[in-house]
């Protein structure tokens, strides 16, 4: 059951639903809706969240109202682009059907970021994950993990790794220094010796063939 409340002036108008949830709604869509510890600002068609809105969460311990998405819904999704707030970061980019979908930047709370393609909330794509010590991997995803062709930076070594990943593990790779390294780097510790195979290349390129066919298999 719905009970209607105008105000004098009919500017806004206050729905009470039967499950206990209140709704005001302005001109052209706008509106809140309070339901239990969420609240819902924005667009809305036919009861939800349409266009432009926010989403929010009231703290029972400490009363403050949270801010969980800002961003584009389409009935009642996430849907477009969003920033998300997270216990352990905050994510901007596009979303699809309530996942985060296309491009996006996701900040983690304990330093690491990650730039490129999602699928299903998950890295599925090419991107850049860059981690807390700075170490950085380039290249593609599958599914959350390390998928592919890829490069990575070893900023503690200053080496750069370039190689083929299947399931988050490095199959087949190359090393070699980078040309700019970090004020700790100790060349004579550090440095790659001289490859000593008779055809180098070729055995390379052999391993890569055969690692590339594990990541085109799966």
């Amino acid at each position: 059951m719905k009970t209607k409340v105008k105000d004098k002036k009919e500017i806004f108008q206050t729905i009470f639903n039967g499950d206990g949830s209140k709704f005001i709604c302005g001109k052209k869509n706008f509106g809140t809706l309070i339901a239990s510890n969420k609240i819902l600002d924005g667009q809305f068609k036919d009861g939800k969240l349409h266009g432009w809105g926010c989403e929010r969460t009231l703290d029972p311990e400490t009363n403050l109202v949270l801010n969980d998405f800002i961003g584009c819904f389409r009935k009642g999704k996430k849907d477009g682009e969003g920033q998300r707030f997270y216990d352990n970061g905050t994510y901007e980019g596009t979303w699809k059907n309530n996942k985060k979908a296309g491009l996006g930047i996701m900040y983690y709370n304990d330093g690491r970021v990650y730039f490129g393609e999602w699928k299903d909330d998950v890295y599925d794509g090419t991107g850049v994950l860059v981690q807390e010590n700075g170490n950085r991997y380039e290249g593609t995803f599958s599914k959350g993990l390390k998928h592919g062709i890829g490069l990575f930076i070893h900023r503690d070594t200053g080496r750069i790794q370039r190689g083929i990943w299947v399931n988050d593990m490095c199959k087949c790779s190359m090393m070699q220094d980078d040309e700019i390294r970090p004020p700790n780097y100790q060349l004579k510790k550090n440095f790659i010796p001289e490859l000593k195979l008779q055809n180098p290349s070729s055995v390379v390129a052999k391993n890569f063939r055969e690692v590339l066919n594990l990541t085109h298999r799966k």
